[in-house]
């Protein structure tokens, strides 16, 4: 058995021609927009459980508070005369996309800015001066503002909002509320929590409900709830949407796992809910006069501390989980949420983690050609990842000045190209290709003694049928002149036939090889042989993860 050093060359080279793989820039200042222009500036975005997604933009066509409304790449709503415009804002959550594709906003009517409808689809789901009862007590007021809205992304079509009425009615109530229609177009409204409600602490709500309640609805199909929220100074609370009820999940100043530490409630705890019911929050545990430690919590157990200091950083110590960042929970019980922490230099540095690795680092990972250099932008929604967690979207800056939204898919994929005519030889990856592991591919059956074993790399290759070349067999790798390599064993080696030949390289471990995806192939070649000179393999589409 002979090996062959070869696949840390040739990715240091696609690094060098930017080559793209896996990882994608969704949406890029100065990407033209079919009718509505080139964009200018990229805004709120909501994710699906499927990877569908749709983002608030602005263009060179309309004014800087008229945003184009854009599903997976495409224009869904743009300003016109007589439609509800979407509003571009990039520091409240005010978009939603269900796994259908359906698409929740913020609108107002261009002709009055003060005059705001919450939307789904083209249905008004809420409009301001509609009469509602904020407190459940029969007093009709009409709503005068919205202070912080979701649009439902468990396919109901519903918004979660908290409301003020109109200060014109003499009567001032905030409320948070479930908004819906009914078949008929009647507005269907439940109230979650009003101001000076008793809370399950026993404490009344606070008079500021618009500022005191930061909560996230994730995908709930079950009678766990679908709501979860934290209320400054009182607790983290869980909304069951089947009875109505609220529940404690953390009460403020409350013993934690950890020996004389409290828990420490504010007013922008990240709040995430499972679909098995689990409610994961990012805050801080207390200890007087020793400060406070910030972890993410899963119900009362803790699930991440910042004193890790082996938190997938390769030895950089995390120094601080963000509590007004999202946090997101998958379907299989995986948590996204952002951390920051000081590279090699010392200098300190944010990324994105799934559990408890670093997914998306500032100054190393690198999507289509852009380095991303910041994915702290607001304390908004500026991350999210499918129902699997395999495909993770996110709005950061590059090193160049543009904010985009991304996407990153952070696990090693090896898909088997089998060509369109039958195979004898065949070339398998050992394992997956991760940043700073080891690459070992195999290249089986030989036709002789004398056949060399040889690779084929490229950054380009068919998934489906290749080109047939006369005397060498069907061609599944790019084989373009500059973005071919080629490596193998001498000619004339020994290798008996039926013995297999192996690949070795070895991964530096630098974030920026993440996401690059190649092509190879193999091939064993007997100049000797009147009968089959050359006998290619299957190719391999791989992509590097971490």
């Amino acid at each position: 058995m002979k090996t062959s050093h070869l696949l840390t060359p040739f990715l240091v080279a696609l690094l060098a021609a930017t080559v793209q793989g896996q990882n994608r820039a969704l949406l890029m200042p100065g990407d033209a927009l079919p009718g509505a222009g080139n964009i200018l500036a990229v805004g709120d975005f909501a994710l699906n459980a499927q990877g569908s997604w749709a983002a608030l933009v602005t263009t060179d066509l309309f004014g800087p508070f008229q945003g184009v409304l854009v599903r997976d790449g495409q224009p869904l709503v743009v300003p016109g005369p007589g439609s509800v415009t979407p509003v571009y804002a990039t520091e409240s959550r005010f978009l939603g996309i269900d796994d259908f594709g359906n698409v929740g906003y913020y609108g107002v009517n261009p002709a009055d800015s003060t005059d705001w409808s919450l939307m789904w689809n083209q249905t008004t789901l809420l409009k301001r001066g509609e009469l509602i009862d904020f407190v459940g007590d029969g007093t009709i007021l009409p709503v005068g503002a919205v202070r912080v809205a979701h649009l439902s992304e468990d396919n109901s079509g519903a918004a979660y909002c908290v409301l003020s009425s109109d200060p014109a009615s003499g009567t001032l109530r905030r409320a948070l509320v479930r908004v819906a229609r009914t078949p008929l177009g009647q507005l269907d409204t439940r109230i979650v929590l009003a101001a000076g409600q008793t809370l399950p602490t026993g404490q009344p709500a606070p008079v500021a409900l618009d500022s005191a309640i930061r909560f996230r609805n994730q995908l709930s199909t079950n009678s766990f709830g679908d709501l979860s929220f934290s209320v400054l100074g009182s607790g983290v609370f869980r909304y069951d949407r089947g009875s109505g009820q609220l529940s404690t999940v953390l009460q403020d100043d409350a013993e934690s796992p950890l020996v004389g530490k409290t828990w420490n409630i504010s007013l922008n705890n990240a709040v995430a809910l499972s679909d098995s019911g689990a409610t994961y929050v990012l805050t801080r545990l207390d200890e007087p006069g020793l400060g406070g430690l910030q972890v993410i919590a899963r119900d009362q157990q803790l699930a991440v501390l910042v004193i890790d200091p082996f938190l997938g950083l390769q030895g950089f110590p995390l120094t601080t989980i963000s509590s007004s960042a999202a946090v997101r929970v998958s379907a299989n019980n995986r948590i996204l949420w952002q951390g920051g922490y000081l590279d090699g230099a010392g200098v300190f540095r944010r990324g994105l983690f799934r559990d408890k690795q670093a997914v998306v680092l500032e100054g190393q990972t690198q999507v289509e050609g852009h380095t991303i250099d910041r994915v702290s932008l607001t304390s908004a929604d500026t991350h999210d990842f499918t129902a699997q967690a395999d495909a993770i979207v996110f709005r950061a800056r590059t090193v160049q000045g543009q904010t985009g939204l991304f996407e990153v898919r952070p696990d090693s994929a090896v898909l088997t190209i089998p060509g369109c005519f039958p195979k004898q030889s065949l070339l398998t990856l050992l394992g997956n290709l991760k940043v700073g592991g080891l690459a070992l591919a195999q290249l089986q059956n030989s036709p002789s003694q004398q056949a060399s074993g040889l690779l084929f790399l490229s950054p380009l290759g068919s998934t489906a049928c290749g080109t047939v070349l006369p005397g060498v067999g069907e061609v599944l790798v790019d084989t373009t002149p500059g973005l071919l390599t080629v490596l193998g064993t001498s000619s004339g080696a020994s290798n008996p036939q039926g013995d297999a030949f192996f690949f070795l390289g070895l991964l530096p471990p630098n974030y920026a090889f993440q996401g690059l995806t190649f092509f190879a192939q193999g091939a064993w070649v007997d100049p000797l042989s009147a009968f089959e000179p050359v006998r290619v393999s299957n190719a391999l589409r791989i992509s590097v993860g971490l």
